[in-house]
Formats: C-alpha cells, sequence, structure tokens
C-alpha cells in the first residue's frame, strides 16, 4: 500500500489519532478528518524579526527530512499560506502558543518567541512520519497549549561516556522536539574531565583519559584494557551554545565538586588530602570508599574553583552553573592531617563542616560571576543558601525539604526520572535493576501532595 494512503486511512479514523502524535499532550486540540496538502511554493507570512529562528529552523527542517515531497511536486491551486506571528501577552506563559490550520491557512502564534517555536514542533509532530511517504500533508487542526513548568530539562552524563558534538547536536533536537528549554550536561566526574581550562592543561590532557573501563554494569564483570576519553574545546562549547540558544534551550554546565573528583586530583594531586599520593582516573563506577576522590579545603581548592567556574560563566551564557555537591566520603577528610588541621584552624569539629565549606565557596562564587547556583540534594544537608536550586535526585524528600525550606527546586527523582535504569522488565542491555519505564516520567506528579499551594509554587 502507498505510504500516502496509508497515512490518510489513519486520518480518518478516531481523531485521537491525532492527539497521539502530538507530546508533549496539549491543553486543548481539536480536529477533523480533513488534511491539507502542503506544496514546494510554501509562502511564509511573519510578523516580524522575531519569527526568524522559528522560520530559519522549519525551513531547515522540511529541507532535511522532507525534500523529495516539496521540490518535485506541481504548485497548488489551494497552497495554504503560513503565517508565523508573535503576540506578546501578559497573561500567558513564556511557551505558550496556538497553531491554527485550515484549508487556507496555517496560522502559528506564538506569545512569546519560544511559544511560536513551539508552535513549530507541533506542526513538525503532525506531519506523516515517514518521509519516504510521496505527500506532504498536516490535518486540519487548532492546537493550544502552554508549559506547566518553566524549567523543563534533560541530563546528559559524558564524562562517563563522551559523545561526539554531532550526537549532542542531535540531542538537542531530541529536546526541542519535546519542547524542552533545558540541556543539562554534566561534563565531570570521576571517570572523565571533559571541559577544556586554559589554565589547567592537565585537567584534559590527564584527567580527561581512564586507562581502562568497566565492563557490564557497577559492580561489574571486570575492567577491560582500552584507554578511553576525550574532551570538548572551548571552541566546540560555544558552537554548541549557540546551536542550542537556535533552538531556545539554555545548556546549564555541571562542575561536580567536591567529590566525584578523581579526574581532578589525578591532574593534580596537590588538590588531593593526601597529596604524598598519585591517583588515577577512575576505571568503574560507584561511590568510591576505597580511593580517594575529594578535594581538600584549602587556598589552592579555591584558586581552582574561581578559575575553573570563571571559563564556564564565560562560555555559557545561561543563568545557571550546577557545582554537583553530592556523594561526598567523609572518610577521606577524616583520614587526612591536612584536613584536620584546617578544620582545627576553622574551629569545625565535624567533616560535614568541610562540605558546608566547600558548598558555601561554590554558592559565593558562582553568585559572584552573577549566575545562579544548582546543587544536588546532599547540598541541602550542607546548609546551602536559599539562592542555591536544589536537584531531588535520590527520591522526591530532598525537594520536599528544600521547598518547605523556600529553595526552588528541580525534581528528577530516580524512580521516575533516570533513564539509564532498566525500562522494560526482560530488558537484556546493561542497565540498573530498577524498573523506569518510558512513560513514567509523564506520569510523575510533580507537585507533592506533603506541600503547600504555595510551596508547590
Amino acid at each position: 500500500m502507498n505510504c500516502y494512503y496509508l497515512i490518510l486511512i489513519l486520518l480518518f479514523m478516531k481523531t485521537t489519532s491525532v492527539l497521539s502524535s502530538v507530546f508533549p499532550q496539549p491543553i486543548e486540540i481539536k480536529t477533523t478528518d480533513r488534511i491539507v496538502m502542503l506544496s514546494p511554493a510554501l509562502t511564509i507570512k511573519t510578523s516580524g524579526t522575531e519569527c526568524e529562528k522559528s522560520v530559519r529552523f522549519f525551513r531547515s527542517y522540511l529541507n532535511k527530512y522532507y525534500s523529495n515531497q516539496t521540490k518535485n511536486r506541481d504548485l497548488q491551486k489551494k497552497n495554504p499560506q503560513l503565517v508565523f506571528e508573535v503576540k506578546p501577552s501578559k497573561r500567558k506563559k513564556k511557551g505558550a502558543y496556538r497553531l491554527k490550520i485550515d484549508e487556507s491557512e496555517i496560522r502559528l502564534t506564538g506569545y512569546s518567541e519560544e511559544g511560536l517555536f513551539y508552535a513549530v514542533q507541533t506542526l513538525i509532530q503532525l506531519l506523516p512520519p515517514d518521509s519516504a511517504c510521496t505527500e506532504l500533508f498536516v490535518p486540519l487542526a487548532d492546537i493550544s497549549d502552554e508549559p506547566q513548568l518553566e524549567y523543563r530539562s534533560m541530563h546528559l552524563d559524558v564524562a562517563r561516556h563522551i559523545f561526539s558534538v554531532d550526537y549532542l547536536k542531535q540531542f538537542i533536537d531530541y529536546l526541542a522536539m519535546h519542547k524542552m528549554n533545558v540541556f543539562h550536561w554534566h561534563l565531570t566526574d570521576d571517570q572523565g574531565w571533559r571541559l577544556e581550562i586554559p589554565e589547567y592543561p592537565k585537567l584534559t590532557e590527564t584527567g580527561a583519559w581512564r586507562d581502562a573501563t568497566i565492563i557490564g554494569i557497577y559492580p561489574g564483570t571486570g575492567i577491560d584494557s582500552t584507554r578511553y576519553g576525550g574532551f570538548y574545546t572551548q571552541k566546540e562549547v560555544r558552537e554548541l551554545v549557540r546551536y542550542a540558544q537556535e533552538r531556545y534551550i539554555t545548556i546549564v554546565p555541571e562542575i561536580d565538586i567536591p567529590g566525584h573528583c578523581m579526574a581532578v586530583i589525578a591532574s593534580y594531586p596537590e588538590l588531593s588530602t593526601d597529596t604524598s599520593k598519585s591517583y588515577k582516573v577512575a576505571e568503574t563506577w560507584g561511590i568510591f570508599n576505597k580511593q580517594n576522590n575529594v578535594l581538600a579545603p584549602s587556598a589552592e581548592a579555591v584558586c581552582f574553583m574561581e578559575t575553573v567556574f570563571r571559563n564556564v560563566a564565560e562560555l555559557f551564557p545561561g543563568p545557571y552553573i550546577h557545582f554537583g555537591g553530592d556523594e561526598c566520603s567523609l572518610k577521606w577528610w577524616k583520614k587526612s592531617e591536612l584536613v584536620q588541621q584546617f578544620m582545627k584552624e576553622n574551629q569545625m569539629d565535624d567533616e560535614r563542616q568541610v562540605q558546608r565549606w566547600f558548598v558555601k565557596q561554590a554558592e559565593r562564587i558562582i553568585t559572584g560571576l552573577d549566575k545562579k547556583a544548582i546543587a544536588w540534594g546532599e547540598a541541602l544537608d550542607a546548609d546551602a543558601s536559599l539562592n542555591t536550586i536544589i536537584m531531588s535526585w535520590k527520591n522526591e524528600k530532598a525537594g520536599i525539604a528544600a521547598a518547605q525550606k523556600g529553595h526552588q527546586v528541580i525534581m528528577s527523582p530516580q524512580r521516575y526520572a533516570y533513564f539509564n535504569h532498566k525500562q522494560i522488565k526482560e530488558e537484556k542491555a546493561p542497565s540498573h535493576p530498577l524498573l523506569v519505564t518510558v512513560d513514567s516520567v509523564y506520569r510523575f506528579p510533580i507537585y507533592p501532595k506533603a506541600l503547600s499551594a504555595k510551596e508547590n509554587k
């Protein structure tokens, strides 16, 4: 059966087929069983220069995926005109839009520039899913939507496994398609440092490479013998930032301190709690209770953080810097004569106060760079400032406690939101044993019942 006729049959079925093709599910959608054809002579009208990014993206998308359908067909008499418009409205949330399709006109209205871009994503989702189809058409529809949350993000860890710039661009396109507006880029960890910092060249000469990698999922079945690694130059970072900005996506860089720093101390042992030892970039995963991976509190550590975060602030124009702050094993500070002396000089009677010292240093530096700090849930126990956004990952408890204290909160509890976990019961590919199906994140109850309406806000 011709692909064109197959999709026509689907369109003539219940209009829920259209609803299921638009994601996230819009607030309001009206459809009919009629379609409108698109031809090569797509006439696009705009309300001004604020439409340029969205028009450019739409033309590029059609050219990339549907070039055969738009260049070889005869001009149609009833070719709908595309109208792109931005109509600012104080009554609408940032990102709100309306998409109205009839026989004579396809009107994309954004109540902000981002809203227009999301209208484009919905229009794209209504196109035939198979680019091999011989005809290009969309169903008649009237769709209105707006974001429920102002921060809609996905996290990608490039420290354990590095990905090419081209792959990251594709990843950013996936985020845009899902109307997400933040790419959380996990750039450093025990298993590798991925960001070029000119003042600390050993971070990428040494810290970006490990001699081997765990086989399978932690604790694994041994390690291989393959040298692995790489890093992103500052030029590549700027290229990705621009690419994301074209899609209304903010990149949030994460530099994890004071734990998860084995790649750092492998590069600069003088930043460790025992400067007499040499260290290796981690070859396996997990929290390291048998190998030191924390920074020592010192003037050198402060200089390191100030330099790194200054580079990060210059590379990433978005409002946020994530400083990690999670999973610090206190035993390394307890065992270190250097740290114990530091604690004595600073009247600290508990290693948790060392964690608090690092959190306060990171907050001071990041705030001084005119950025907002984000940290994992453990930073809440280290007396994180109310200006620091808490990211709750183990479960919802840290997020609930943070909201009750007055913090802004990002919810990413692993039982709902971690896609490195098993996604079907019978999954054979290496994965975490906890089952987290793809739809679990969609069904996650965003607002905890334990919070008041004010706290949920």
